[in-house]
């Protein structure tokens, strides 16, 4: 048991299993040390006979003193018989899908706490998530609370993405300009993403149920699963090969290749022999 100050949390070294280190002065504030070296502050109190533990906050997010204040405020409203982790059940039931969505939802998912098929969320799924979030999700529910959503509001969203409602046109960069039409596929894709956000809801505790589970997406998101035939890739090759050919400079000076037409034929290769997604291949890094 020691004083929980910076020097302490710099010190605390994470072992094999979890441990709580206690601060001497503060009774029921702790620090709490997983096996991976993340550090969480906690405040323990026993409420009407049970032994419960809040969490206040990760350490970088809060500082010791910051964390002191919270505990402290915490266990103060245990001696007038209040519960602090009930208190912030409450205050978890009232957020609304945007903030949860911008406060729990995505930052969780950049730390990996998201998983897709069993896996973290990549950095360009992430990317694609923003965008429906920001462009179809947030606009038409982003106000509703979370606890409040039904199975009757996600299949109203759906049909309004399909139908275009929340279409727009916005700039991207200094020139740049992106059309979001939504359509029939896109309801699809993103009816599944919302139905991923509410479920991380139920993980959360925020809620009992997913009120996206069931409603019927009946829009086809006509995902391509054709492959080319043996004489497609060979006529691939072929063009890819006479693309790359060079040029006679004076008869053929209106086509003389620069070096974004030859980087684009290398791409084209690699995605054809290695099988790549185009989004895999972007990630990729030299060692």
């Amino acid at each position: 048991m020691a004083k929980i100050n910076k020097r302490t949390v710099d010190a605390a070294h994470p072992t094999v299993s979890e441990r709580f280190i206690w601060d001497s002065e503060l009774k029921g504030f702790g620090l709490r040390v997983r096996p991976s070296g993340r550090k969480f502050y906690v405040a323990q109190y026993r409420f009407k006979g049970r032994t419960r533990r809040l969490m206040l906050g990760e350490h970088g997010r809060l500082t010791p003193d910051q964390a002191r204040s919270k505990a402290f405020a915490a266990l103060n409203a245990v001696e007038h018989n209040e519960d602090p982790a009930e208190a912030r059940d409450l205050d978890r039931q009232a957020i609304t899908l945007r903030q949860f969505i911008e406060n729990i939802y995505l930052p969780d998912a950049e730390k990996g706490l998201v998983t897709y098929r069993g896996r973290p969320k990549k950095t360009g799924t992430l990317d694609v998530d923003r965008g429906r979030i920001n462009r179809h999700i947030v606009p038409l529910l982003g106000k509703l609370k979370v606890r409040d959503l039904t199975g009757h509001d996600i299949a109203a969203f759906v049909d309004d993405v399909a139908s275009g409602k929340t279409a727009t046109e916005e700039k991207t960069k200094a020139r740049g300009l992106a059309r979001v039409t939504g359509g029939p596929g896109t309801a699809r894709r993103t009816a599944g993403l919302l139905g991923g956000i509410l479920s991380y809801a139920v993980t959360k505790r925020i809620r009992d149920d997913n009120p996206a589970r069931g409603v019927d997406r009946r829009f086809n998101d006509k995902r391509r699963d054709r492959t080319l035939t043996v004489e497609e890739f060979a006529r691939l090759g072929k063009a890819l090969v006479e693309a790359a050919r060079p040029r006679d400079r004076e008869r053929d000076k209106e086509r003389e290749l620069g070096p974004e037409h030859l980087s684009a034929v290398a791409a084209i290769w690699f995605l054809t022999l290695s099988g790549f997604r185009k989004s895999e291949a972007l990630e990729l890094r030299y060692n």
